[in-house]
């Protein structure tokens, strides 16, 4: 059975499932996660123009709309999608980061109740790893398998073509996990991966039985803006919002569409792929829950 889910509860009803009623779920062999940025149900689902890829899934797949995110800032929601709690985390500070502590990735570690973001808590990877089942982080631009830096390029270190903090780790949930940034240097390199290896593992079937997949911040629906950098295309920059949310539907038609022509999707078994957002829009977030849609 091959499956498109656009939803937003997967990944967090998969942890949770303590606190609902046992309901009988098919086993799949290859799921397949797209995480997408800070856009609100009504600015993805009210025009079909900027986002036809994404109404031609949810036309022909499914959507579900009782999608609500956790917390504001991303990096909560990401870690949520992992671990079924934001662990007090509400805002964007590095893994590394503890209370009080001076760092120029720690900028709001004086605020009352700031948690530590190294978290010790299981997680999903946890779970799966005692199930003998494989994982991947597959990050847009990373800049080295196993990377464990806040963002890629920057203003140092630019990289041609790129804007800054194309990669931005407050999208990778993974690292804050202990059983994750403390991996021996080989097994880190092969859990935290980039696009190239995501073609290359698609291209040969040899894929995880979950895969986490995030595009850079261009291609995210995120965007840039001109503080980052010379090289910030026009569809990138959160100025021109429907060139960027377009920008983004295309990102996960191109994604989708390489699934369903891997060796996974044609073979026999359960695989589906989940494309999500981890919360709506700043202009959305003081009115009512959180979320985009699914």
């Amino acid at each position: 059975m091959k499956r498109v889910f656009l939803t937003g509860a997967l990944c967090l009803a998969a942890i949770s499932a303590a606190h609902a009623a046992e309901v009988p779920v098919p086993r799949y062999d290859h799921i397949f996660v797209i995480v997408e940025e800070n856009k609100g149900f009504d600015q993805i689902m009210k025009h079909p123009a900027w986002t036809p890829v994404i109404h031609r899934l949810a036309k022909e797949y499914g959507l579900a709309a009782q999608f609500y995110a956790e917390v504001h800032s991303s990096e909560g929601n990401y870690i949520a999608m992992l671990g079924g709690d934001t662990f007090g985390i509400h805002d964007d500070d590095a893994f590394f980061c503890k209370p009080h502590m001076k760092n120029e990735f720690c900028e709001k570690s004086d605020r009352p109740n700031y948690a530590d973001h190294d978290i010790a808590a299981r997680s999903l990877m946890d779970q799966m790893a005692e199930k003998g089942l494989t994982w991947k982080a597959y990050m847009e631009d990373i800049p080295g398998a196993g990377s464990l830096v806040p963002g890629w390029p920057t203003a140092n270190y630019p990289a041609k073509g790129l804007p800054y903090e194309a990669y931005a780790a407050k999208h990778n949930g993974f690292v804050h996990f202990k059983t994750v940034n403390q991996e021996p240097v080989p097994q880190l390199m092969r859990h935290l991966v980039g696009f190239r290896q995501l073609y290359a593992d698609l291209a040969s079937g040899d894929l995880p039985n979950y895969a986490h997949i995030i595009p850079n911040q261009c291609n995210e629906m995120h965007g840039r803006g001109a503080e980052d950098g010379p090289d910030v295309p026009r569809d990138c920059t959160k100025t021109d919002l429907p060139g960027l949310i377009h920008r983004g539907d295309a990102e996960i038609g191109m994604l989708v569409d390489k699934i369903m022509h891997s060796k996974v999707w044609s073979a026999p078994g359960n695989t589906a792929i989940v494309v999500t957002f981890d919360e709506n829009n700043d202009a959305e977030r003081h009115s009512g829950p959180q979320g985009c849609c699914g």
